[in-house]
């Protein structure tokens, strides 16, 4: 299944945990099996029917720059600098998309995600600001687990959280996926189908909220209970955000570059040409 969308991709990660790694280079830029991470989640949006994507970034822009040059194919793909937080990043390139109707997708870049992005974007509930992809595998990411209830509505975001858990009914409607009966404790994949014009409708409240897009703007969504979660299908997901899990990205580059649709014949050839 495929469906048109336009896509927000976060790039600007420092990774200072993976500096003996990365040389100076954004997180972004990471090699995976000789391709950099950043080409592989631009093929894998073109893959799923990405139409554009605005790549926000802010450490190493300059790099970013270079790298998009070497190996974009198309003009589709707009990089944009950010660099005082990831929800300022977010509000930036959701303001650069513009204003045609559709769906967007917001993802963070280090973050590989074998899933279905047609299937979530037919999910996310009409009455979320923001619909988070959740899964139960491990994601390799610090954000905790996250409770979802039966009606599609997340309640918390780790189990820290559960003191503050707000149990009001969400608003009429449903993810599109199968229900469950009780809420499930999941982890969040760091890949959202997000409403767009409720978003920039609200940037003079989200900007008085903080610089962190899941610890301020997703809380935010919650307490209003316009955050959503989709739990689809997910065969395969990895931050990439530590040397371990870069290692392991590295042993699993083969499969990496299948699940993006990407070739690196073509890679080279265009690199080399650019």
């Amino acid at each position: 299944m495929k469906t048109d969308f336009r896509a927000v991709l976060l790039a600007g990660g420092r990774g200072s945990r993976m500096a003996s790694v990365l040389r100076g280079l954004p997180k972004a830029l990471v090699p995976i099996g000789g391709a950099p991470l950043l080409a592989l989640q631009l093929s894998r949006l073109r893959l799923h029917g990405c139409t554009q994507a605005v790549v926000v970034g802010g450490h190493g822009i300059h790099h970013l720059r270079s790298a998009l040059k070497a190996f974009s194919h198309s003009s589709d793909v707009v990089l944009l600098e950010e660099t005082s937080g990831t929800l300022p990043a977010v509000l930036t390139g959701l303001g650069a998309l513009g204003s045609e109707p559709g769906p967007i997708v917001a993802m963070n870049a280090d973050t590989i995600v074998d899933v279905d992005l047609a299937l979530c974007i037919a999910a996310a509930p009409a009455w979320a600001a923001v619909t988070a992809v959740l899964t139960e595998l491990p994601t390799g990411q610090n954000e905790g687990l996250v409770i979802l209830a039966a009606t599609g509505q997340i309640l918390a975001f780790e189990e820290a959280d559960r003191s503050g858990l707000d149990l009001t009914p969400a608003p009429p409607g449903s993810s599109g996926l199968p229900s469950r009966e009780r809420s499930l404790s999941l982890s969040n994949c760091g890949l959202y189908v997000v409403d767009r014009e409720r978003l920039l409708g609200d940037v003079p409240r989200l900007r008085t909220l903080g610089l962190c897009w899941e610890g301020h703007a997703l809380v935010h969504y919650r307490r209003r209970g316009l955050l959503a979660g989709v739990a689809p299908p997910v065969h395969y997901v990895l931050d990439v955000g530590t040397p371990a899990r870069f290692k392991r990205a590295c042993a699993d580059a083969a499969l990496i570059h299948q699940i993006c649709g990407f070739r690196q014949d073509a890679f080279e050839s265009h690199s080399r040409l650019a």
